[in-house]
């Protein structure tokens, strides 16, 4: 989740969350850049929430690069 404080980030996580498994999606899986956590080790709570409703997580690599420059 990308923006805003970890607490708004945890909160829009949970929604999405809350929307996947209403829906009764079978999966889904959620990217991650691994600066975010570093920055804030409180985003990690929002990768426990993922893992915990059975969401898969998946590397998107360290940091998101301007390739258009």
């Amino acid at each position: 989740v990308h923006g805003g404080s970890p607490e708004e980030a945890r909160a829009v996580s949970q929604q999405v969350i809350q929307a996947l498994t209403d829906g009764k999606a079978l999966t889904a899986t959620g990217f991650v850049n691994g600066q975010w956590t570093e920055r804030d080790p409180r985003l990690i709570e929002v990768l426990r929430d993922w893992r915990g409703a059975g969401l898969l997580l998946a590397n998107h690599g360290w940091a998101h690069r301007n390739l258009g420059s």
